[in-house]
C-alpha cells in the first residue's frame, strides 16, 4: 500500500476515536447534569451575590434532620415550628458566606467517592452520626421559594494558612471542590433563634412556688449565717416551713431548683397547643428581687425531657424594669414551648418528698433547745402558734454528690 493511502488511513482512524471520545464525554456531562467545571478563583454561586436579598426560603437539611426557614416581611420564621421567629442577621450571614465561596481548585466527580468528602446526599430520616458531622444540604430560593438559586452541599472542612477550607458540591452535579471561605451552617434549630429564650440568675430569685399533684411548696433563700453546704459562691435555697417531725435532706437541691433558669438549654419549640397534654404536670413560679413574676408550666414528651410554656406577670410592688421583662417576655414567646432535655428538665421535676426526710434525734433535741433558751430569755416560742410547722434548717448531713446543682 502506497504510503499516501497509510496516511489518509491514519487520519480516518483518529477522527474515528476523537468523535468516539466526544460522544463518551457528552454522555457524562449530561449524566453529571450538564455541569461546567469551575476553575480556581471562581465563584460557586454567582446568583447569590447580587441577590442575596431577594433569598425567602431556605433549607437545611442533614442525616439527623431538617431545618426550614421563611421570609416573613423583614422577619424570618420557622414555618414548621409555629413560625417562630429567628435571628435574621444569623440567616443573612449564610447566605452571604455561600456566597462568597470561591474555588480552589476541583476534586472528584465520582459519585462512589462523594461520601470520602461527606458530600453525599443526606437523608434527614437516616438519623446517623451525631450532630453536627456529616453532610449538610442548603437551598437557598426566591420567588416564594419556586426558583432554587443554590443547592449546595457542604463536607468537611480544613484550616491551612490562615485560611477557612471546606468541600462542597452543587447538589445538582457529580463535580466537588476545594473551596475557600464561610459557611455559617447550623442544623440545630435553637442555634438560629435568640439566647437564652428566658433567664432569671439564682442571685435575683427571692422565692420559688412549686405547684404538683402529689404536695405543694415553697422555697427561699437560706439567710446568710446558715449557708453551711456547698461551695462558698453557692446560694443554697430551703423550704420556708418544715413539720416537726421533718428536716432538709439537702440544701443544694433547692438551690439547683432556684437556679434552673439561670441558664436553660433548649432543644425544640412547638405551639402550646400542639402539645399532646393539656395540663402541666408541674408548675413553678420564680419570683424576682424586683418583683417580676415567672411562671414555668411543665408538661410531658414523648422522651425523658419535658415541653415547658413560659410567661410572665409582675407583684404590686413590682419596679418599671420588671415590667418591661414581663412584657417582653410574652411578646417573644407567648403561645409556645420549648423542649428540655432530660438532665435539665429533671431540675423542675423534683417532688418535696425529695427536699426532706424524717428529723434525726439530734435535729429534734436541737430544735427542744433552741426553743427552752428561747423561753429562758423571755422571747416567744413561735412553735406554741404554729405546732405543725417549723421554719426550715440546715440538714444534719451534708446530702449526697447528686444534690449538686
Amino acid at each position: 500500500m502506497k504510503p499516501v493511502w497509510l496516511l489518509l488511513l491514519l487520519v480516518v482512524c483518529l477522527a474515528a476515536v476523537a468523535g468516539a471520545w466526544f460522544v463518551v464525554q457528552g454522555q457524562n456531562a449530561a449524566t453529571q447534569g450538564n455541569e461546567s467545571l469551575r476553575s480556581a478563583g471562581d465563584l460557586v454561586f454567582p446568583v447569590l451575590v447580587d441577590n442575596a436579598d431577594a433569598a425567602d426560603h431556605i433549607e437545611i437539611i442533614t442525616n439527623r434532620g431538617q431545618l426550614a426557614f421563611r421570609r416573613d416581611g423583614d422577619a424570618w420564621v420557622m414555618p414548621v415550628r409555629g413560625d417562630f421567629p429567628v435571628e435574621r442577621e444569623k440567616l443573612r450571614r449564610l447566605i452571604v458566606g455561600l456566597a462568597r465561596v470561591r474555588v480552589i481548585e476541583p476534586k472528584t466527580a465520582d459519585p462512589a467517592n462523594h461520601a470520602t468528602l461527606f458530600l453525599n446526599e443526606p437523608n434527614p430520616f437516616s438519623g446517623e452520626g451525631r450532630p453536627g458531622e456529616g453532610p449538610m444540604r442548603i437551598r437557598i430560593s426566591r420567588d416564594n421559594g419556586s426558583d432554587l438559586m443554590a443547592d449546595a452541599i457542604v463536607g468537611g472542612s480544613t484550616y491551612q494558612a490562615e485560611t477557612s477550607r471546606l468541600y462542597l458540591r452543587d447538589a445538582r452535579e457529580n463535580q466537588t471542590y476545594l473551596v475557600e471561605g464561610v459557611v455559617a451552617v447550623e442544623a440545630n434549630p435553637m442555634r438560629w433563634v435568640p439566647d437564652p429564650i428566658v433567664r432569671m440568675r439564682r442571685a435575683d430569685v427571692a422565692r420559688v412556688e412549686v405547684t404538683r399533684p402529689d404536695g405543694d411548696y415553697t422555697l427561699i433563700p437560706t439567710p446568710d449565717g446558715e449557708q453551711t453546704l456547698g461551695p462558698s459562691n453557692v446560694i443554697p435555697f430551703r423550704l420556708e416551713t418544715l413539720a416537726e417531725n421533718e428536716e432538709m435532706t439537702s440544701l443544694t437541691l433547692g438551690g439547683s431548683i432556684a437556679s434552673a433558669l439561670d441558664y436553660l438549654r433548649t432543644v425544640d419549640i412547638a405551639r402550646t397547643d400542639d402539645i399532646a397534654s393539656t395540663e402541666p404536670l408541674t408548675t413553678l413560679t420564680y419570683i424576682s428581687n424586683d418583683g417580676l413574676r415567672l411562671r414555668v408550666r411543665v408538661f410531658p414528651a414523648d422522651d425523658s425531657g419535658a415541653w415547658m410554656a413560659f410567661d410572665a406577670t409582675t407583684a404590686d410592688d413590682a419596679t418599671e424594669e420588671a415590667a418591661r421583662q414581663a412584657n417582653d417576655l410574652n411578646d417573644r414567646v407567648g403561645g409556645f414551648a420549648f423542649k428540655a432535655p432530660e438532665f435539665a428538665a429533671n431540675r423542675f421535676r423534683h417532688a418535696r418528698s425529695e427536699l426532706v426526710s424524717e428529723a434525726s434525734k439530734q435535729t429534734l433535741r436541737k430544735r427542744r433547745e433552741a426553743a427552752e433558751a428561747a423561753a429562758s430569755a423571755g422571747e416567744p416560742d413561735d412553735s406554741e402558734d404554729e405546732p405543725t410547722t417549723t421554719p426550715a434548717e440546715e440538714p444534719s448531713n451534708e446530702g449526697s454528690a447528686d444534690d449538686q446543682p
